[in-house]
């Protein structure tokens, strides 16, 4: 018991100090890069070691790369914790689902929906210029559930 406080009160009077030549700016030491990912492309598939086959030999150890979604859903970032020419083993750091309900409430302010007779139907619109979005939907409900599901895409 007594030696625990020996070794304690010894290793708080210890100072240590960086050495010289440990600390460099980022661009450096490590590189970022972004990879906009195809439709379709999942989670999962971006930390198979050899999704990234094509671009492995341009990475190193300890580089971050972000992943964006053409649809622009989804945003993740990672960290190369292993790589060669033809492989690149990703750890997973962040993972952002971005079709929260943000995107959701400003599509609805920007489009509405209009009933524009017998020939065109339920009819989605937008605000600013008029212009039909989509149009000859069988009900009202139809014509909303494609503005929610298209939302991302229209902004």
């Amino acid at each position: 018991m007594s030696e625990d406080i020996v070794e304690e009160s010894t290793a708080e009077k210890r100072e240590i100090k960086l050495p010289a030549g440990r600390m460099k700016p980022i661009e450096f030491m490590l590189n970022q890069w972004v990879v906009v990912a195809e439709v379709g492309t999942g989670r999962y598939d971006i930390q198979n070691p050899h999704y990234m086959q094509m671009y492995a030999i341009r990475l190193k150890r300890n580089d971050f790369v972000h992943v964006l979604f053409d649809d622009e859903l989804f945003y993740g970032k990672y960290i190369v914790r292993d790589c060669s020419r033809t492989y690149a083993v990703l750890k997973e750091l962040e993972w952002h689902d971005l079709t929260g309900e943000d995107i959701k409430k400003s599509v609805m302010d920007e489009y509405s929906y209009k009933w524009r007779g017998p020939h065109s139907r339920h009819c989605i619109v937008r605000n600013k210029d008029g212009t039909v979005m989509t149009e000859h939907h069988a009900e009202k409900v139809d014509a909303l559930k494609w503005l929610t599901e298209n939302a991302s895409r229209l902004i």
